[in-house]
């Protein structure tokens, strides 16, 4: 219907929302999204394009061009797209698709690293509106299926609590739940490593419509072309792949499945393995010093690929990690669903918790607190203990179900300590689950 407005409120005060609107106007300033978490970083403009600067400057992967090289790039990438419809490779509209319209160089970013000691930058080359973008497109979909089809693959964060609750309980004593992190592996991918990693790749394909030489030729030239502007300097990117390239994860991806291979030549294996393209978790059973030796193994695959680990051995016993004496149950604590490099307690308070029953191999109840995890256990296994008429008793106490088939996972830590806020990312976590009945015992809150 014609002439109607869509009315809008704002949820905030007006001293708040001044604020706001002060903070978007503040040519002095830049807002970036942190590497790690939800958190957003406020960053005086100077410090953060001189940081940038440093981060390029200050190491082999990148040069100053001369000139703006997008022309250049742009006939090689014409070049190929022609000769590939010549030779039957593509249609005329895939042609017409691939070829550069109006294209420009990358813009350089950066993401504070908050987590780490001096606040490093992740740069990420925008690759949206470049000569290469759509050539890196169509090579990161033939690449797809040989990613997707890793044994380490991780598709997202539900996929790893699956994959994560089919390790045969109980875990061994003394078992270690390590994590690593390839140190900026982006850019130090080995590109003849990795165009030969992405030729095993193609070559596994069922449909070769593309040839594997073309797709290789295509990502050469993404690799080769990516041209990037800072300020009103112009660089060239020379060792590995960009983040913000189309291609760049599943490049990454690639040539890591190798690197999970040559891994897997160290004697003693991890009960359990698994990689976020660049985050590693794994459960060990071999003892601390062959954690080590394995870890030192792994640095010595390729020189330009290193890993940093950090590690836990899940010894300490109560309520949420033990519930059944003697038994050692893992509680895995993420954030942010990317790996994240720590154990959560049963100490803290205000987050939202998944109970995943063994039985049914599955998670049925997702819950929130503002209490600390281990005060809210407690309660539910006093509940299955006394037959009291709550979901949680009701599942684990009918036939062939025992308070033993619980494992507890901190799904997310609140940090705005509103109980309205709580309970709509605890409903968005019973979506993400599927833990609202009949496929789970939470009821769907109106």
């Amino acid at each position: 219907m014609n002439g109607l407005k869509q009315r809008k409120s704002i949820n905030l005060t007006t001293k708040r929302e001044n604020a706001l609107k002060d903070i978007l106007q503040d040519d002095d300033i830049v807002i970036r999204p942190a590497d790690k978490g939800s958190g957003i970083v406020v960053i005086n403009k100077e410090e953060y394009f001189k940081k940038l600067e440093e981060e390029i400057t200050n190491n082999d992967t990148y040069s100053e061009t001369e000139q703006n090289t997008t022309h250049q790039i742009t006939k090689k990438v014409k070049s190929l797209v022609n000769r590939m419809k010549k030779e039957g490779s593509i249609s005329g509209e895939m042609k017409t698709y691939l070829i550069p319209k109006h294209p420009h160089p990358a813009k350089l970013k950066g993401n504070p690293k908050i987590h780490k000691q001096n606040k490093p930058y992740r740069t990420i080359v925008n690759g949206i509106g470049t000569a290469t973008e759509k050539i890196a497109e169509i090579a990161e979909k033939e690449l797809d299926n040989y990613v997707i089809n890793s044994p380490s693959y991780i598709r997202d964060t539900t996929d790893f609590l699956n994959k994560l609750s089919k390790v045969k309980q109980p875990i061994p004593k003394n078992s270690i739940l390590f994590c690593f992190d390839v140190v900026k592996l982006y850019p130090s991918i080995p590109r003849e490593e990795g165009i030969k990693a992405c030729k095993i790749a193609l070559d596994t394909r069922r449909n070769k419509e593309i040839p594997t030489n073309d797709i290789l030729e295509m990502i050469k030239l993404v690799l080769e072309g990516n041209n990037f502007k800072l300020i009103d300097r112009d660089f060239l990117q020379n060792e590995g792949v960009a983040i913000g390239s189309k291609l760049g994860k599943n490049f990454a991806c690639t040539y890591m499945r190798q690197w999970d291979k040559a891994l897997e030549k160290f004697k003693e294996k991890p009960l359990f393995y698994k990689r976020f393209i660049d985050d590693g978790f794994g459960i060990w059973t071999h003892g601390e010093q062959k954690l080590k030796e394995f870890m030192d193994f792994a640095n010595s695959i390729n020189d330009k690929i290193k890993v940093e680990l950090s590690n836990k051995t899940c010894k300490e016993e109560c309520e949420v990690c033990d519930i059944e004496r003697h038994e050692e149950k893992i509680i895995l604590g993420d954030k942010t669903f990317n790996l994240k490099k720590n154990i959560h307690g049963c100490q803290l308070v205000n987050l939202i918790y998944g109970l995943h029953c063994e039985k049914c191999n599955h998670y049925v109840y997702v819950g929130e607190t503002e209490r600390s995890l281990n005060e809210r256990i407690k309660e539910h296994l006093a509940d299955i203990r006394h037959d009291r008429d709550t979901a949680v008793a009701e599942h684990f106490n009918q036939e062939d179900h025992c308070k033993e088939d619980i494992t507890v996972q901190v799904l997310q830590q609140i940090y705005d300590k509103s109980a309205n806020y709580r309970r709509y990312i605890e409903a968005q976590w019973m979506q993400k689950l599927n833990t609202i009945r009949p496929f789970g015992i939470n009821v769907k809150k109106e």
